[in-house]
């Protein structure tokens, strides 16, 4: 088993860890941030990227009341695995 799995994503490849045996990437981005005129609009597709983007983090929260970090870059998935290597075994988003 890799000590970092890798997966190519439609905008890039992130890099996450194994954690008990599953693959965890944490943080990827799946649109741009819902600020300025995207404010209360349809998420639009992440910019692609080049190189390998490290999904090892839980991505910021959206901004609101209380005390959580938040960021512009809010807009992620936290995805879980058990085998990148086979079809049909559950995943956790």
């Amino acid at each position: 088993m890799p000590v970092e799995p890798e997966i190519r994503t439609a905008a890039g490849v992130v890099r996450g860890r194994w954690e008990n045996g599953v693959a965890i990437f944490r943080g990827v981005p799946y649109a741009q941030p819902p600020f300025g005129e995207r404010r209360f609009a349809a998420p639009v597709t992440v910019r692609p990227w080049d190189g390998v983007r490290a999904a090892l983090e839980f991505g910021p929260a959206v901004p609101q009341s209380g005390t959580m970090p938040v960021g512009d870059d809010c807009l992620t998935l936290n995805v879980w695995s058990p085998d990148l290597g086979s079809a049909g075994l559950p995943v956790l988003v």
